[in-house]
């Protein structure tokens, strides 16, 4: 065959056994041809397909994965806008309450004080109405006093003309003392 008469007799016999002859290698050789377009036709195709949509399918996974994260963090920041938003109307809320009842509380504070006011000089008239009552009260028991001293004294009953005259002069006299004091 393709081996050198050169060569041991034991290694041909051990190659001869490896390498095949000529005829059983080309019929090797077209075995696996037809065998790999067979393979290709039957296998390469659907296996390349479906290593093409596996790609496809991983790519659009990982864009929409990439979506999914811009939307997510498109709705982070919109929920620490309103977040804040929300911090800050709270803030108003507070400040207004805060005003709100501070503006009450002056309003209560006057109208108290305009109360008592109101109290303080109603007391005041009151007093000033009783006071001048108590006088003409006053004035009265002095000028019957007067009149029953007078008459112990003189033992005889005064005309209304004198009477009036010396009731006049003493309510002067009190209203004199009433000064001085």
């Amino acid at each position: 065959m393709f081996f050198s008469n050169d060569l041991p007799d034991s290694l041909v016999n051990i190659l001869q056994g490896i390498v095949p002859s000529i005829p059983e290698f080309i019929t090797a050789l077209i075995s696996l041809a037809i065998l790999l377009i067979v393979v290709t036709w039957l296998m390469y195709k659907p296996i390349k397909k479906s290593i093409e949509d596996r790609k496809k399918y991983i790519h659009s996974n990982i864009a929409n994965s990439q979506d999914r994260l811009l939307e997510a963090e498109k709705r982070n920041e919109d929920s620490k806008k309103e977040l804040n938003e929300s911090k800050d109307m709270g803030k108003k809320i507070v400040a207004t309450s805060i005003r709100e009842a501070n503006e009450k509380s002056n309003k209560i504070l006057i109208d108290a004080r305009d109360k008592s006011h109101q109290i303080i000089d109603s007391a005041k008239n009151q007093a000033i109405s009783e006071i001048n009552l108590n006088r003409e009260k006053i004035k009265h028991e002095a000028v019957d006093i007067a009149i029953e001293l007078s008459e112990k004294l003189v033992h005889e009953k005064i005309t209304s003309k004198k009477d009036k005259e010396i009731i006049d002069q003493f309510i002067k006299e009190l209203e004199e003392d009433a000064i001085k004091k």
